[in-house]
């Protein structure tokens, strides 16, 4: 009798298991199964992000964005500079994605091993990437369809100056005076 009830315990045990399991089973096997379009659908709305979860995948996604727009300006700039300005950005751009992530890592270092570090780390990259594309798109805008600047300089003799302070007139007089300036001009004929 006790060895009959004992099967009959490790029987429903063993039905009860199935029952348990088989829907998370199933569940899991369409999960696998799902289609691009269904995966999409999961991403979190980063307008309005409700869960931790959601918060930090919408600034990873905001890192991430961020970090494409400063590679889309570096290859800009890079097409746009002779071969020698090409060598020193591409070696300042290594330099700088050192310290990016280097000022990063101390910046949330007390936040190791916390929930946030991930996104705090990634909100630290995201700030500095854009300063960065910034930087490069303000010298990418110095770079467009400008051509070499050529300075006219007009020299004037400081005594036939319009001021009417002469401590401002004798100031400029002595500054002039003591410029080093080392251009000749042409002999007028």
């Amino acid at each position: 009798m006790v060895m009959k009830e004992r099967s009959l315990f490790g029987l429903t045990m063993i039905l009860t298991t199935w029952v348990v399991l088989l829907p998370v089973c199933a569940t899991s096997s369409q999960a696998i199964k799902a289609r691009p379009e269904q995966i999409v659908q999961r991403q979190p709305n980063c307008n309005n992000p409700t869960t931790n979860l959601e918060i930090k995948e919408c600034i990873r996604l905001r890192y991430q964005a961020a970090d494409r727009r400063l590679n889309e300006v570096y290859q800009q700039l890079n097409s746009k500079v002779s071969a020698e300005e090409r060598s020193l950005l591409v070696e300042a751009q290594r330099g700088w994605i050192q310290l990016r992530d280097k000022n990063c890592e101390f910046e949330v270092y007390r936040n190791r091993g916390g929930t946030g570090y991930r996104g705090f780390l990634n909100e630290c990259l995201e700030r500095m990437t854009k300063q960065r594309t910034t930087e490069l798109e303000n010298s990418l805008k110095d770079r467009v369809g400008i051509q070499p600047f050529v300075y006219r300089v007009i020299l004037v003799e400081p005594t036939k100056l319009p001021l009417a302070d002469s401590r401002e007139k004798s100031r400029i007089i002595q500054r002039f005076n003591s410029a080093s300036c080392t251009a000749s001009l042409p002999k007028q004929q």
